[in-house]
């Protein structure tokens, strides 16, 4: 039996997942005036570069043999998937600033707005859809009805649901919030990311390497975890370490905000 408390842990991270990025949108249209266009475009290109266009990659590339080889090594495969993720987004969020919000640029706070977005379809994804999955596999499983699923599975996704089952009723109500702890870091890491492309985007070509910059911060991040794993770290203190990250790269956005995009705001 999954226990009480892990169910209205979920339904609170779930709850979470939609909330946080409401407020944010809210928020950055009252406070700052940002336009809700920009928010749009950072959900649309968050989906179409990281969760089509990079899945497509991944689909080809870990394919073939040298993908296998890739899969073979933590090292290797951090580096290759830290590496997409950067490319992907980052370009991707590149490509929309620079030709779909040509009109918003007057505003720098639409960067805060499109990184809103950006992570904001990456949190309900995450973290609203997965513990919702989460929340049906465990009223089926308090219920008695869990068969009903496996039945129609061959042995091999049987296996794989069923360890799935399993940690659901082992796993502590209180490390599912570590769901919302992570996605609260990685939005803060979003928004950071989204300031400095922008500042790519608005400054011009002497400005550009702020792309480059972000890039190499969204690898190292994506990059960091799978040997932290590997090497033993807990849920806990990885989550800390993702935390200090994503407070390191909101100073470098805040003070790379101060020196080239406040002027702007007191023209």
């Amino acid at each position: 039996m999954v226990s009480t408390a892990s169910l209205v842990v979920m339904v609170i991270n779930m709850i979470f997942g939609v909330a946080l990025p409401i407020f944010l949108l809210l928020w950055f249209k009252k406070r700052y005036n940002a336009s809700i266009k920009a928010f749009l475009f950072g959900l649309l290109t968050m989906f179409l570069f990281a969760f089509i266009l990079e899945s497509i990659m991944h689909s080809i590339v870990l394919s073939t043999g040298l993908g296998q080889s890739i899969l073979a090594s933590t090292w290797g495969y951090a580096i290759y998937g830290g590496f997409a993720a950067g490319i992907f987004e980052e370009c991707g969020r590149f490509i929309t600033m620079k030709f779909f919000l040509k009109k918003e640029t007057d505003n720098p706070h639409n960067a805060l707005m499109y990184g809103a977005g950006h992570g904001g379809i990456e949190m309900v994804v995450l973290l609203t859809m997965t513990m919702f999955n989460n929340l049906l596999y465990s009223i089926m499983i308090n219920s008695g009805h869990a068969s009903i699923i496996t039945s129609a599975l061959d042995d091999a996704n049987k296996a794989v649901l069923e360890e799935t089952f399993n940690t659901l009723i082992a796993y502590p109500p209180a490390k599912f919030l570590l769901s919302s702890w992570e996605r609260v870091s990685a939005m803060a890491v979003q928004l950071s990311l989204s300031v400095l492309v922008w500042i790519a985007v608005t400054k011009g070509a002497k400005k550009i390497w702020f792309l480059f910059l972000a890039i190499l911060m969204h690898a190292f991040l994506d990059g960091m975890l799978l040997p932290l794993k590997a090497a033993g770290l807990s849920d806990v203190l990885l989550e800390v370490c993702i935390m200090i990250v994503a407070a390191v790269y909101v100073c470098i956005a805040y003070f790379t905000w101060k020196k080239n995009l406040a002027k702007k705001e007191t023209e």
